[in-house]
């Protein structure tokens, strides 16, 4: 008995010390975590007495403890599977658990919701600069521009989306104005979300995999098969035909059907359903033309980019990832679209694809439609209300910001967008010279303007927050007061105008005439004024309450 409590002792001392051991050592292979992580600098601190005394010592040991620990790895995977299996948590970043555990990313569900709304007048404004490309490279260089609209999870799937993201029902989303306007405008597009709506029921495996947020490699092989087929019906191009055949079918799930699944860090891969992998027999004819092919796209292109599928069709395959990156370049030696001659590089592809999936609607194209306007279209005059957008919709930060501004004070996301473009176009042009291009809003709104641009930066925020503090006054006062003082200075400037409601400019005139009453000296010279020019005193009075409104509020008449 007295043996087994030491071999038990021996045990638990040894276990306590195996970190330690596997740190210095590295005694056991640990499978390593998958995602991007930002390596450690974290050095070993030494001891001194001043460190010792002072607690910096102990406290970096804690840290450096923490980071490079044997097993730390592990231990997460630990953790991760736990909070998983149990608790149903995820510890990736934006990752949805759903009904019957499908993985979703939690912008898709947004942009799905029409939460990520950004306004029919700027996607309008942007198939209107696509169909002008569209037409124009058509008829003047025979090469065909086309747009491809790719499959999002929570649009295919909704019903495995967990209801409280539904709860507030659905909006108009960015992908159903983009569909109504393409349509409207005639832009030739391929709408692969419908493609996948419709066919989802009817397939002999799945679209999606449960474990991924892409489309599975069998969703990608009817998805480049359609594509193909609509490049040649707009092209004329009779490229070389395409057949698939299942190589395999399999409850593992290989390749990016398992990518959030890998993302997850669990201690096991988790099984899925029947997961085809398909193989594609493309034909061999040196008589038919292969055309150059440009895709701007996003990482839904890399399974068709991997598979070389498109590399034997066309003859010379160009990817711009997220309109950034170009590959194949970026294999050897990273190249990117602003070191290219676009102009140049553009003139050299038969197609061209714009493509773009449900999470990225919101950046479509990620402003290369709006790079190949400017270069093409003949009188070309920049909209910095529309480019300034685009910058909001293109720095996570920035929108994220705006986004959840709009959920705290429950005001329209795509206004507040604009009111911030506005804003910003404003202060960085000075004074509007063109009457025209002034912005016009009421006093009221102006201000409602500066107050959300105040509490989205927060810079502005903390000195207005001391100001408050110093003058011992709420800060949502002193918010306000300095969004009044930032629009009567761009009231002098001119950069802005006011309009005002009827109701309001009244209320303000009655409030001036109240004060001339019950002021002696003021009513006294008003009534000297009314007999010398031979008017009734409340007519006089009336005139230089208009008058006196009309200054305080910098309205010139």
């Amino acid at each position: 008995m007295k043996a087994i409590k030491y071999i038990l002792y021996l045990v638990i001392i040894g276990l306590l010390f195996l970190p330690m051991i596997q740190q210095k050592y590295e005694v056991f292979e640990i499978k390593p975590l998958n995602g991007a992580f930002t390596e450690d600098t974290i050095k070993k601190t030494y001891f001194s007495y001043k460190k010792w005394f002072s607690g910096k010592y102990q406290e970096d040991l804690i840290t450096y403890t923490n980071k490079k620990i044997g097993f730390k790895d592990f231990f997460i995977r630990v953790n991760n599977q736990i909070d998983f299996s149990i608790f149903r948590k995820a510890h990736a970043e934006g990752i949805v658990i759903g009904k019957n555990n499908h993985m979703f990313e939690l912008d898709y569900i947004l942009e799905y919701n029409g939460d990520y709304f950004i306004g029919k007048e700027f996607i309008t404004k942007k198939i209107e600069r696509v169909k002008f490309l569209q037409d124009f490279l058509k008829e003047k260089h025979n090469i065909t521009l086309l747009v491809v609209f790719e499959p999002s999870k929570a649009e295919v799937y909704p019903e495995y989306i967990p209801d409280y993201f539904l709860s507030n029902g659905k909006k108009k989303s960015n992908y159903n104005c983009f569909v109504e306007e393409c349509k409207r405008q005639k832009v030739k597009h391929l709408d692969l979300n419908q493609f996948f709506i419709e066919i989802k029921d009817t397939v002999s495996y799945p679209i999606y995999p449960v474990y991924g947020i892409h489309w599975s490699e069998y969703g990608m092989a009817l998805s480049a098969d359609t594509l193909v087929k609509f490049i040649e019906k707009n092209s004329g191009y009779d490229l070389l035909d395409l057949a698939w055949e299942i190589d395999k079918v399999t409850t593992k799930p290989e390749k990016t059907d398992y990518d959030v699944g890998d993302a997850l860090n669990l201690l096991w891969n988790h099984n899925s359903e029947g997961l085809a992998y398909p193989i594609a027999l493309i034909e061999r004819n040196k008589a038919k033309v292969r055309p150059n092919l440009l895709a701007i796209a996003d990482s839904y292109y890399w399974n068709i980019y991997n598979s070389k599928i498109f590399s034997i069709i066309f003859n010379n395959e160009s990817f711009w990832y997220f309109g950034a990156k170009v590959y194949p370049e970026s294999w050897s030696k990273e190249t990117n679209v602003k070191d290219l001659n676009v102009k140049k590089t553009v003139l050299e592809k038969n197609v061209i694809l714009l493509m773009v999936t449900g999470r990225f609607m919101h950046r479509a194209w990620w402003r290369k439609a709006d790079l190949l306007y400017s270069i093409f279209k003949p009188d070309y005059v920049a909209d910095p209300v529309y480019d300034q957008i685009w910058e909001i919709t293109g720095y996570d930060k920035w929108f994220n910001t705006i986004y959840k501004q709009s959920k705290k004070e429950n005001k329209s996301f795509a206004q507040l967008i604009k009111d911030h473009a506005v804003f910003t176009v404003n202060s960085k042009n000075g004074p509007v010279t063109d009457p025209a291009k002034i912005q016009t809003k009421t006093k009221a709104e102006w201000i409602n303007i500066y107050i959300s641009k105040i509490k989205s930066t927060p810079k502005w925020l903390k000195k207005v927050a001391e100001k408050a503090k110093n003058e011992n006054i709420p800060v949502e006062e002193m918010v306000k007061k300095d969004a009044e003082w930032c629009v009567n200075e761009d009231l002098k400037a001119g950069k802005i105008k006011i309009i005002l409601a009827v109701d309001e400019k009244e209320a303000g005139i009655l409030k001036i005439i109240d004060e001339i009453k019950n002021n002696p000296k003021w009513l006294k010279y008003i009534e000297d004024k009314a007999k010398s020019n031979n008017v009734p005193l409340d007519e006089m009075i009336r005139t230089d309450a208009e008058w006196e409104f009309n200054k305080r509020n910098n309205i010139k008449e």
